[in-house]
């Protein structure tokens, strides 16, 4: 499975309420801090905001972001003029699936 295979794969399991760590092993797959983004990606699944903010800042420095909850929750994250906006279950879980979204269009213009 690609890296790109495997974020697709966990960003729908995580919108569906579901965190397989085999995918999500896969997804976080480069470089030495692979165990400690696979360990934030998970606590932020299960509603750690502090988690989704270091997952954030370990994978897409320089993007600025918000959580908001409108009715359900919502995290925007901008960079220029890409933004990504998701919803989920937690403030955490819509900013964890904000992120997915964003390492995934950068796998595809890649």
């Amino acid at each position: 499975m690609t890296r790109l295979e495997a974020l697709k794969e966990l960003a729908k399991k995580v919108e569906a309420g579901e965190f397989p760590a085999s995918v999500a092993d896969s997804a976080f797959d480069s470089g030495p801090d692979v165990t400690h983004h696979l360990a934030k990606a998970q606590t932020a699944f299960f509603g750690s905001l502090d988690a989704a903010k270091a997952l954030h800042e370990a994978v897409l420095p320089g993007w600025d972001w918000r959580v908001q909850d409108m009715g359900r929750p919502a995290a925007v994250l901008a960079k220029g003029e890409n933004v990504i906006e998701c919803r989920g279950n937690t403030p955490a879980s819509a900013w964890l699936s904000a992120i997915l979204q964003t390492l995934i269009a950068q796998e595809e213009s890649a």
